[in-house]
């Protein structure tokens, strides 16, 4: 049975879940895109979105002394990364359903070999 996880529209991006296989589909960086087995998937991690303290701490400092005044705080972009035999995939998950995330990592988890 095949499963499609959706994760974006614009540009799209999704996860096709076959019987030994995944197909990842990914306009935003092309490289990502294949067909790849379950069997060489050694490791899934998502990664969410967080905070870069040291480098908004940093960059305060910095504005404190030029006085442009316009610090913010920079954010890590979520991501989830997949680590085969042959490959690793990092798929930026910019403006994607973090929850549909969830769920694709969960299902990669239970089909691969590793789990």
């Amino acid at each position: 049975m095949e499963e499609t996880v959706d994760l974006r529209n614009q540009p799209e991006l999704k996860i096709v879940f076959k019987t030994d296989e995944f197909e990842v589909i990914d306009l935003s960086d092309p490289k990502n895109n294949g067909s790849y087995s379950f069997s060489s998937l050694n490791k899934v991690a998502l990664n969410a979105e967080k905070a870069n303290w040291w480098f908004s701490a940093f960059t305060v400092v910095i504005e404190f002394f030029v006085g442009s005044g316009s610090a913010k705080i920079y954010n890590n972009k979520a991501y989830l990364n997949l680590n085969m035999d042959k490959r690793d995939l990092k798929i930026w998950l910019i403006d994607a359903d973090f929850e549909k995330a969830k769920r694709a990592t969960e299902l990669l988890s239970k089909k691969s070999v590793f789990a």
